[in-house]
């Protein structure tokens, strides 16, 4: 009988070592999960003054800052150019309304182009850059207007000569970034919005991205150029296309993303050079992401494409294919964490501010990037970062 009980004892014993390990290796596993970041509890901040930053499901958690999303995927480089915008605070406190109540909706658009210098006479509070904020109320989107661009004044011109009156009836804290990739490397659209981004994360306090091709032109000032509660395809309807959406999947022309969705999906890859492909990538991170695709109707939608010839050094990218059926494997490699170039010049011109950029081609196509662990929240917030590799 002793030995019995002895035997019983013993098999508790094992059993309880047993589930008190199993115990111990779900904590353990529960704490490293959530510590990667792979967190689904919405967020209890407050909401910004950013547009509507209400965590539903399917929506990534509101944070203050990209910092925590990017935690897992890697390090993010901080902004390269050392300068300070010369731009004045807005210190309204009461909140322009939801509604802009200046809309025209229908805009015949300017087929002229303009001096630069012009458009800033035209556009009465702009600031050197291509910087506004509403006089009389605070804006309750920041946005950043990032067009990557090399040799298309004509357009740019343009371009800026209907944004500028139209954003502003908007009633947004927006600033104009045109990127310029430098001569004689290939033209590489998603790498250049990649880094209007970052750079311009240093100089303002931007909440959202708005990608803008240089030869597409709003019809509509109630399609808004704010932050969006998801990802925002803004050029649904280019006269080119007969004014339909060519496909479901089209993430393209003009679209918009709050700073922590783009910093969540690490951005934009950055190999592809020449034409087509990177808006396909683009769309597949965006949706793999747990996002989803919003677009206004067809009739507010709408954008006229300028006419142009191919650009020299953008000619159709012959790994497009084969870049786009790899794109799961390099999500998280190629992207804001594979980020590598020079910035020659940062200048607040009129109408726009111009980053002039130079990029190694040979090197972002064999860049082959490490996990590295960096916090690194912005935009004011660059300076508290922590590091260490793997």
């Amino acid at each position: 009988m002793a030995l019995k009980a002895k035997r019983q004892s013993c098999t508790k014993v094992w059993i309880f070592n047993v589930l008190l390990g199993l115990c111990l290796v779900s904590v353990l596993l529960f704490h490293g999960f959530f510590k990667l970041g792979h967190s689904f509890i919405p967020s209890s901040s407050p909401p910004s003054e950013g547009g509507d930053s209400s965590t539903k499901k399917g929506q990534l958690p509101v944070v203050e800052g990209p910092g925590p999303l990017l935690e897992a995927r890697g390090k993010v480089v901080k902004p390269q150019a050392n300068v300070k915008a010369p731009w004045v605070p807005d210190t309204t406190t009461t909140l322009c309304p939801p509604v802009p109540p200046e809309l025209l909706g229908p805009l015949a658009t300017y087929q002229v182009a303009p001096s630069f210098e012009e458009v800033v006479k035209l556009n009465n509070g702009l600031e050197p850059g291509g910087h506004f904020h509403p006089p009389d109320c605070r804006a309750r989107s920041r946005v950043a207007v990032v067009i990557p661009y090399r040799d298309r004044e004509q357009h740019l011109r343009i371009l800026v000569h209907n944004l500028h009156p139209m954003l502003m009836r908007q009633q947004l804290d927006y600033a104009i970034i045109v990127v310029e990739l430098a001569l004689p490397t290939e033209f590489n659209r998603a790498m250049l919005m990649n880094i209007g981004a970052v750079e311009a994360l240093g100089l303002w306090d931007f909440q959202c991205f708005i990608f803008h091709d240089v030869d597409l032109v709003p019809e509509n000032d109630r399609n808004l150029y704010s932050c969006p509660e998801m990802p925002r395809h803004l050029s649904v309807a280019v006269d080119k296309f007969g004014y339909k959406l060519p496909h479901p999947m089209i993430f393209g022309g003009v679209t918009a993303l709050r700073r922590e969705q783009f910093y969540a999906i690490n951005g934009y890859p950055n190999k592809y050079f020449g034409w087509g492909g990177e808006d396909d990538d683009m769309a597949f991170r965006v949706t793999e992401s747990n996002l989803t695709i919003t677009r206004d109707e067809l009739d507010v939608a709408k954008y006229r494409m300028l006419k142009h010839d191919r650009d020299w050094g953008n000619d159709p990218n012959p790994k497009r294919w084969e870049l786009i059926n790899t794109w799961k494997s390099r999500h998280d490699k190629d992207g804001l964490n594979s980020l590598q170039y020079t910035i020659q010049k940062v200048e607040f011109r009129p109408a726009y501010t111009w980053i002039n950029v130079t990029i190694d081609k040979d090197t972002i196509l064999k860049v082959r990037t490490a996990v590295v662990r960096v916090l690194c929240v912005a935009p004011s917030f660059f300076d508290v970062c922590s590091g260490g590799s793997s």
